[in-house]
């Protein structure tokens, strides 16, 4: 079967293709891509932990208080903004080959 065809058999099934196939996909994307977000953010301070202690000899708690002085609630909130438009703009841009 061909996409055309199956997406075909679920309109005579009575089933709309939108909510069967791209709303599933919709709210995956609207609910990881902030995870994704926390977690690379996470994996950053640990790496420059890692960097900062392992290789530049600052200390553990000196390393703490500078990266909690560096994120403010005006930097986790511009985060989380785009984090949320770019999940719900990516979808109705498409997914193509091209670089631009």
């Amino acid at each position: 079967m061909e996409v055309n065809e199956e997406i075909d058999a679920l309109k005579t099934l009575g089933i709309s293709p939108m909510e069967f196939l791209v709303l599933p996909r919709m709210i995956a994307l609207v609910i990881m891509m902030p995870l994704l977000c926390i977690y690379a953010d996470l994996m950053g301070i640990l790496g420059g932990l890692i960097v900062g202690v392992g290789m530049l000899d600052l200390g553990l708690i000196e390393y703490l208080n500078r990266t909690r002085e560096a994120l403010t609630l005006t930097v986790l909130g511009l985060g989380s903004f785009t984090v949320l438009f770019l999940a719900s703009w990516w979808p109705f841009r498409g997914v193509s080959g091209d670089a631009m």
